[in-house]
């Protein structure tokens, strides 16, 4: 694998940058320089965002956590124009290359981060599942963090403790070819496959046969599905083109003109209705309303006979009680003054009588009182109720000359236009209405549908399972014995020589950096255990017993013996890893190993690392340079090539 370009927009702080990556004849290297916060790392993840997007967080990272690491890439937050990473690599496959060119684009849509992918191969453009795969086939994720590490990388292997292998050995099986174990079981369960009985392989064609007809139909539901969302949506555009042509030719006011013509018949009949009873009041009352004079003679007259009625009465009682009066008065009094005393009290209890001609009312007094009630309490009344009907009468009439002229001026609604506006609007709303029963209906036969493929599913996983296991106990004692009897034998051979081959690459490569041919006298490497033992002319030597530089130029050379026994020819990209080493440690890895170490080496360089003297060294072994001040708008300022380490 040969990495020729990479190209980033509004990622991280490069606004836009493009850089090539081709090296040259006996120039492997390209260097990337720029001090802190310039873009280094930023460049770094690119190459594994841009490979593997997500499946390059080997410990795993939610949809939400991605979604959130990826807003965080965009350009100085610049969330309108999108943010991408554009790899082109030329991939060696079989006898011939291949040019393979990828680019993964983010964009935002509010509160989401969509992620789009474009691989092509030798110009044909492979689909996003397709593209992954191919990648995936190209360079493991796994195998990818033993081409692509950086100063942290790096200064988690250098700290490892002899006691605890599992940061080193990461992902060793894959990168080297040891989980061939697991390859052979799923060979046998194919060879299995084939010994198993006819009446096994019925069941297991029977439940594959259901859950294929069960996943048929729900893809043939899917469609329907579809294509029902699909007219519904024409639904809806036509009810709202039906609406727009209804509204443009005056259908609402024309409908609003109706209910208006509804409400003024409505008001007239309530007028009508204040008149009648207005005419009822006045046919009752409205004679004395309309003679005060004649009200007050009456019930001048009323009161007048009220009191000759009275008069008439005590007089009678007056006379019925004089003979027994005039008895009580002699008893009580002595003398001739009794008449005088019943002259006295005529003259009291009996004024002047009242004219005859002056009460001419030929009513009785129950009659007089009925009259009385009705001049003082139900003509009150009466003129309320008129002076609310009256009210109401001029609220009507306000109401109907403003309904009169506003109708005057509203089109009518009998027009051809209008009503044929109308009647399409009606026709598309039916439909919108059966497109969305439809659609409704769909989902849930849809919904049941995956709910019968997953059970059909779930039913042919336990038939095979039935099928695996009748067919392990058929072929026990002859195939399957002598094959898993092999497997662990092999496995051992082939770990033994991997261990034996990696000790080799490791001592070669710690005797080049350490640059102590006599410090060294064998390497022991052991997967199982996870150790690496590391022994001198005077006895083993101790973690313990290395300087932090060693510690770091140990990772490394691990790093790179672990690359270099895979088998695998591709590049290294390498971040910050001379920030422990003294000068004849950056001398050696710089000159002498990394030159070597493969085809195309990516080395990003602080201002205190690959600068000065060592540049210079280094020069013969660069093809290109490049310092990220450059494509970062002035983030950072550059790094003095001449400054001295």
């Amino acid at each position: 694998m040969l990495l020729n370009r990479i190209a980033l927009k509004n990622y991280a702080p490069f606004r836009e940058a493009a850089f090539d990556l081709r090296p040259e004849p006996d120039r492997p290297i390209v260097l990337f320089t720029g001090n802190n916060g310039a873009g280094k790392t930023s460049l770094l993840t690119a190459f594994h965002l841009g490979l593997h997007g997500r499946k390059s967080f080997l410990s795993g990272i939610s949809e939400k956590a991605y979604s959130e690491y990826r807003r965080a890439r965009f350009h100085n937050g610049n969330l309108h124009d999108p943010c991408s990473i554009q790899i082109d690599f030329t991939y060696a496959a079989g006898q011939g290359t291949h040019d393979v060119s990828v680019a993964r684009i983010w964009t935002s849509h509010g509160a989401l981060i969509k992620e789009a992918l474009h691989v092509v191969v030798d110009g044909t453009h492979l689909g996003e599942e397709l593209g992954e795969d191919f990648l995936v086939r190209c360079i493991p994720p796994e195998i990818a963090r033993y081409f692509f590490f950086d100063g942290e990388r790096i200064g988690d292997l250098s700290s490892w403790e002899e006691d605890d292998g599992a940061a080193l050995f990461a992902s060793v099986d894959e990168l080297l070819g040891l989980n061939i174990a697991a390859q052979l079981e799923r060979d046998l369960d194919r060879v299995i496959a084939k010994q198993s009985s006819a009446a096994t392989v019925k069941s297991l064609n029977d439940a594959a046969g259901l859950a294929m007809s069960a996943e048929e139909a729900h893809q043939a539901l899917n469609k329907q599905a579809k294509e029902s969302r699909n007219r519904l949506g024409h639904a809806e555009r036509n009810v709202e083109r039906a609406r727009r042509h209804f509204t443009a030719l005056g259908g609402q006011l024309a409908e609003a003109r109706n209910a208006d013509e509804r409400t003024l018949a409505d008001f007239t009949a309530k007028r009508e209705s204040l008149f009648e009873a207005i005419r009822n009041e006045a046919a009752s009352y409205m004679p004395l309303l309309l003679a005060p004079k004649v009200f007050d003679r009456i019930n001048d007259q009323i009161s007048k006979s009220e009191r000759i009625e009275f008069l008439a009465v005590l007089q009678r009682a007056l006379q019925e009680a004089d003979a027994p009066l005039r008895s009580r008065l002699r008893s009580l009094v002595k003398g001739d003054g009794i008449p005088a005393i019943m002259d006295a009290v005529r003259e009291a209890l009996l004024p002047k009588p009242v004219a005859v001609e002056q009460a001419t009312l030929d009513i009785s007094l129950r009659e007089a009182h009925w009259m009385r009630s009705v001049l003082t309490r139900d003509l009150p009344s009466m003129r309320e109720r008129l002076a609310r009907y009256l009210d109401e009468l001029s609220q009507v009439g306000v109401s109907i000359a403003t309904l009169s002229t506003r109708l005057e001026v509203a089109p009518n609604a009998s027009d051809d236009r209008i009503r044929v506006a109308l009647l399409a609007l009606e026709d598309a709303s039916q439909a919108l209405a059966l497109a969305r029963n439809e659609s409704a209906r769909l989902d849930e036969d849809l919904a049941k549908a995956r709910r019968e493929q997953d059970a059909t599913q779930a039913q042919l996983r336990d038939v095979r399972r039935d099928h695996f296991r009748n067919a392990r106990l058929h072929v026990r004692d002859s195939l399957i014995a002598g094959i898993l009897a092999a497997i662990p034998e092999y496995a051992q051979l082939l770990r033994k020589s991997k261990e034996q081959k990696l000790s080799a690459l490791l001592k070669s490569s710690l005797e080049t950096l350490w640059h102590k041919t006599k410090r060294l006298s064998s390497v022991d490497v052991n997967f199982a255990e996870c150790t690496i033992d590391l022994r001198g002319p005077e006895g083993p030597i101790s973690r313990s017993d290395l300087s932090a530089a060693e510690k770091q130029l140990f990772a490394i050379s691990f790093i790179f013996s672990l690359a270099n026994l895979s088998d695998r020819r591709l590049p290294f990209a390498i971040d910050t890893p001379l920030a422990r080493l003294d000068r004849q440690h950056r001398q050696n890895l710089v000159t002498t190993f990394l030159p070597a170490a493969s085809h195309q080496t990516i080395l990003f360089s602080t201002d205190t690392e690959v600068v000065g003297k060592l540049l210079e060294d280094a020069s013969q072994f660069i093809a290109r340079r490049y310092e990220l001040a450059d494509y970062n708008e002035g983030l950072t300022e550059p790094v003095l090539a001449e400054a001295s380490l």
